[in-house]
């Protein structure tokens, strides 16, 4: 009995290694293989087919991150927004160009690790989460009008009036993000 354990223990080791052996023969004598190049975060994203929305998350590495849907307007899931240290900041933003209301499921939309990209018709979102100073930002890019609003959502957040951000459009050349 414990012979046969010995020799079954013995087995599988060696069947291990042999394997192992295989696979590092082939990898050294195939002729296919390529070398492998460091790959930038850029050509990490991954684009969401049109109609389709996919939950995402970006976190600060600390106390915060953000939850949303891709292609989603106004998702109420309980986690959905901004949140630091178990405290709701806010629960989604719209964005407008000219008045008008930019809607996610018009957009065409790239996930990245670092970031989030929409690409709607009158301009370009990109949405990341810093890790130090607690920062959010939303980038608007290649805006085709002259004003662009931001409103945030949530029941966290106070309204005096209209709580809306706008910004006049001035052709600058900006920093990249």
């Amino acid at each position: 009995m414990i012979n046969n354990k010995v020799n079954l223990c013995f087995l599988k080791k060696a069947a291990g290694i042999l394997l192992a052996a295989t696979s590092f023969l082939v990898m050294a004598c195939s002729e296919n293989v390529k070398e492998l190049s460091p790959l930038s975060t850029h050509e990490l994203g991954i684009a969401i087919p049109s109609g389709q929305s996919r939950e995402y998350s970006y976190t600060d590495k600390n106390g915060g991150f953000y939850y949303g849907m891709t292609s989603t307007d106004d998702w109420g899931d309980w986690f959905a927004g901004w949140n630091i240290y178990a405290k709701r900041i806010f629960a989604d933003y719209r964005l407008y160009v000219d008045g008008e209301r930019l809607l996610r499921e018009n957009a065409r939309t790239s996930v990245y690790p670092d970031k989030l990209v929409r690409s709607y018709e009158e301009a370009v979102e990109t949405f990341c989460l810093v890790d130090e100073p607690k920062l959010l930002c939303v980038r608007m890019d290649s805006v085709q009008g002259k004003q662009i609003s931001f409103m945030l959502m949530g029941g966290n957040v106070v309204m005096h009036g209209r709580m809306e951000i706008l910004y006049s459009i001035q052709r600058k050349s900006h920093r990249k993000m």
